[in-house]
């Protein structure tokens, strides 16, 4: 069964599977600030063959290097990014938005058997015709719902000699 967090995207040609518990910000090499649970994210990154990160935000990479000790994918192992707002979604990504647990439950619902699993593919995957058309159909205030409402940074670290 995919995941249902695939996204298309024209500039690679295709549709990707938007992988779980991403990190928030990656600069353009595909070095990946990451928090949050890991998974078997770092894993699955040194395993495959081909790696495309997304990334809820691309930043400088002034801002990554800032913090080397949050650089669990380091960009000599990754192939491609993509800037893709919700794009681990329905999973969450700490500090950008939760888990949307109503679409875990209607994904459980809706694919019990064959036709109904050939059914939400059709609506959530396969007749989606982008990224916009896929966040258009979740809904603005299903998403909205889904942000983070109250920050909590962590304390500014000190990494001088």
């Amino acid at each position: 069964m995919p995941n249902p967090s695939w996204i298309w995207d024209e500039r690679l040609g295709g549709t990707w599977p938007g992988a779980r518990r991403e990190p928030c910000a990656r600069d353009r090499e595909g070095n990946a600030h990451c928090w949050g649970n890991f998974g078997v994210m770092i894993e699955a990154v040194r395993a495959a063959k081909r790696v495309i990160v997304l990334a809820e935000k691309i930043v400088d990479a002034e801002v990554i290097a800032s913090d080397p000790n949050r650089t669990a994918v380091p960009g000599f192992l990754v192939n491609a990014v993509v800037e893709c707002r919700y794009g681990a979604h329905p999973s969450p990504v700490q500090g950008c938005y939760k888990r949307d647990d109503a679409f875990f439950r209607q994904y459980h619902e809706q694919t019990r058997g064959k036709a109904n699993s050939e059914a939400w593919l059709q609506r959530w995957v396969h007749s989606v015709a982008d990224r916009t058309a896929y966040m258009n159909q979740l809904g603005g205030c299903r998403v909205e719902d889904l942000s983070v409402k109250l920050h909590a940074y962590a304390a500014q670290t000190d990494f001088g000699y």
